[in-house]
């Protein structure tokens, strides 16, 4: 084929448009990644609750950081949606401690046998308020595993746990997460309060329909979100998924600028070739024909050549760096770098179109 044959004869000059592209992808998979991993910083462990709606207090903007359930609105909830269908949720944060050091922790509390309750990656779930969950990022961190004790402290009260096992959920506002009995983590929350204290920060529910409005309706100063809602309720999470899709939006918009500016410089210094073709018969069909092979090739070859790079490059990243690879990355990435070439090659369009071969012949 003649645009292969082309590809061939001018390395030099395919090559550099392909390393461009291949960067240019590498970008678009490495803030696609940044993106799903600063989410993951921010919202991973609410995110991995597998349910549909959140039940917060009307009063805390859907935020777990400030809502607060009574336990009448907690039994409320669970006897309108089915107390197979809910779980309790509690969030603070704590002190985690281990010789010297120390951390913060976002600390939840879950209620046991519920749709609250995380799975386990290693180790089992708790089975007594003294027993803890932690997520692998506070692992990486602190290098606690699971067998080994570690102190969790609010209020200035300590209180010694015992890890049982280990959840891979993520972490909540940066910090790495931890997960205790729902009564314990009202002990810690509330010290000395008693009955008096709020049961729980939320309420999950599994199951949607006319679960929120009926709850809403039924229980008093309460607000009913979906999950996707109740992330985008975090502070900060929806402005950064705005900034991380600008970028992206940017990336593709450079890139096919890149590659129909070079396409277009290469269709004006080939108007000779282009006229003797559309002398002898060639259609501008044909012609673009042509030009559309020789874009797809450069793409898939900056695809092939970006996409590993990013799997390197997350191979040898540090661990506290909040970056995450994952397929749809890859998809977004390489599939925008193609359609952006293909419109880009659209610049060159108009071009083909207008070479007129008696005219370019002409002036040789």
């Amino acid at each position: 084929m003649l645009a292969l044959q082309e590809i061939r004869r001018k390395k030099l000059q395919f090559g550099l448009i392909m390393l461009i592209v291949g960067l240019i992808v590498y970008l678009l998979v490495m803030i696609g990644a940044l993106g799903t991993g600063l989410m993951s910083a921010m919202s991973g462990a609410v995110n991995s609750f597998k349910v549909d709606l959140v039940v917060f207090s009307a009063d805390s903007n859907n935020s777990f950081l400030r809502s607060e359930l009574t336990a009448d609105q907690r039994r409320a909830i669970a006897d309108l949606a089915g107390s197979d269908k809910t779980g309790a949720v509690g969030y603070m944060v704590a002190t985690a401690q281990r010789g010297a050091g120390s951390e913060e922790v976002a600390l939840f509390g879950f209620e046991r046998g519920s749709v609250a309750e995380p799975s386990i990656s290693s180790g089992r779930s708790i089975s007594s308020q003294n027993e803890i969950l932690v997520d692998r990022s506070l692992s990486r961190s602190t290098g606690v595993r699971v067998g080994d004790t570690i102190v969790m402290r609010n209020a200035l009260k300590d209180y010694t746990f015992t890890i049982v096992g280990e959840v891979d959920k993520g972490q909540f506002l940066g910090l790495p997460a931890a997960y205790v009995d729902i009564d314990q983590w009202r002990e810690m929350r509330y010290p000395d309060q008693g009955n008096d204290a709020p049961a729980a920060s939320a309420v999950l529910i599994r199951g949607g329909g006319d679960t929120a409005a009926r709850v809403e309706q039924a229980v008093d100063n309460s607000s009913v979100v979906t999950k996707s809602a109740a992330i985008n309720a975090i502070g900060g999470v929806k402005q950064q998924q705005q900034v991380v899709m600008t970028i992206e939006l940017f990336g593709f918009v450079i890139g096919a600028l890149v590659i129909g500016s070079f396409f277009f410089v290469l269709t004006m210094q080939r108007s000779y070739e282009i006229a003797i073709f559309k002398a002898i018969g060639a259609s501008n069909w044909w012609v673009f024909g042509q030009l559309v092979q020789q874009v797809a090739v450069v793409a898939l070859a900056g695809v092939a050549l970006g996409i590993p790079l990013a799997v390197l490059t997350a191979a040898v990243i540090p661990s506290d760096v909040p970056l995450k690879v994952t397929a749809g990355a890859f998809l977004t990435g390489g599939i925008s770098m193609a359609v952006g070439a293909l419109l880009g090659a659209v610049f060159s369009a108009r071009q083909v179109v207008r070479i007129n071969p008696i005219s370019a012949l002409g002036q040789v």
